[in-house]
């Protein structure tokens, strides 16, 4: 019966990093502007090597994206 609880947990944990995280960084780059192609790289590799490419985004691509200065007039 003990293991039954840890099964249920891992499986949750699984979903959340299979699932749940790339969704969040496809809806992230969505929203972001990247420099040239950017925004088109980051969602293959998002798509195409989940889970590991929606950490690779959180970890590195969060900081590829333009920056807007609104103190320019």
């Amino acid at each position: 019966m003990a293991l039954f609880g840890f099964g249920r947990a891992f499986i949750g944990l699984l979903l959340i990093f299979v699932v749940v995280l790339p969704i969040a960084a496809i809806i992230d780059i969505a929203k972001r502007e990247f420099k040239e192609n950017g925004k088109l790289i980051w969602m293959l590799i998002v798509l195409f090597l989940n889970p590991i490419g929606a950490v690779l985004y959180v970890a590195k691509g969060k900081n590829k994206k333009i920056i807007h200065d609104l103190n320019t007039n």
